[in-house]
């Protein structure tokens, strides 16, 4: 290391004209690259960084508030300081008492129920021992559901169920975490399902209708009807028909108007039955 004497005022009497002597400083000298024996202990000082209390006794030095601080060797009682000071990132530690906050990413609202398709933002937050924010090292654990969750990324949720979220950093964890229940979304996809979907001419096809969200989640209790070509009859959730063929069927709203979702018919594929009777005719 390169060393710099720090130069201080030299002291004379007052009112006398007698030049004041330069205090006895001690040489450091050797080869480039050797070590010498320094003349005295080594301590350190903090020659750069943000305000904010330190503590330094002799070669160890505890940093209160984070920031970029530049730290230098001194020689007690010489004056010479290290002409390079080294650079020491401080940053907070562990959170004392993470916290963890689940907010409407379009409002800032902070929910405890959402409908599916609903973007979110996960807050966390915490102070370590010494009162300094924790503002990085942030992770989102959840359960309920298995989420890539990044903390204050909006994230949208879309499956139906129980969600609980908990900020951690640095092994913290938060001990009361925050629970979101999703609940389905607005009625968008109608959707029919024939079981059979091929039957013989005069056989039965059985009718399921589904509705569920734009994020595929079902809905109970929807209320329908049921669509069908005017070659078919209806007999409760039956279908049958006689004229062989392929024939639209759809389940649609009941009262609402249609143009609200997307509708997902299917078709019936009836096929023609076991001859009812034979006719032989002489071919010449």
């Amino acid at each position: 290391r390169a060393f710099r004497r720090k130069v201080g005022a030299a002291v004379a009497p007052a009112g006398s004209r007698e030049k004041p002597e330069d205090p006895a400083q001690p040489e450091v000298s050797g080869a480039l690259g050797t070590e010498v024996s320094l003349p005295g202990a080594a301590t350190l000082v903090v020659v750069g960084g943000p305000a904010g209390p330190f503590a330094i006794d002799g070669q160890r030095i505890t940093i209160a508030r984070p920031g970029s601080y530049q730290v230098a060797c001194l020689i007690s009682g010489t004056g010479l300081q290290d002409l390079t000071p080294a650079t020491l990132i401080a940053e907070a530690g562990a959170p004392a008492d993470p916290q963890t906050v689940v907010v409407d990413a379009a409002t800032g609202d902070t929910v405890s129920t959402v409908a599916s398709g609903t973007k979110v933002r996960v807050l966390c937050s915490g102070d370590d021992v010494l009162g300094n924010a924790v503002t990085d090292q942030w992770t989102v654990e959840t359960t309920g559901q298995v989420l890539d969750i990044q903390p204050n990324v909006a994230t949208t949720l879309t499956k139906v169920g129980t969600i609980t979220f908990a900020c951690r950093a640095a092994n913290q964890t938060d001990a009361t975490p925050s629970t979101v229940v999703v609940k389905v979304g607005t009625p968008k996809h109608l959707w029919t399902k024939l079981s059979p979907s091929t039957v013989k001419a005069g056989h039965a096809s059985e009718v399921t209708c589904q509705a569920t969200d734009a994020a595929g989640n079902t809905i109970a209790n929807f209320p329908f009807s049921i669509s069908h070509s005017a070659k078919l009859a209806l007999k409760k959730l039956y279908l049958t028909g006689t004229v062989a063929g392929q024939h639209a069927v759809k389940c649609v709203p009941e009262s609402i108007d249609w143009k609200y979702f997307e509708i997902h018919g299917a078709l019936l594929n009836i096929q023609p039955g076991p001859p009812a009777s034979l006719l032989v005719a002489k071919v010449p």
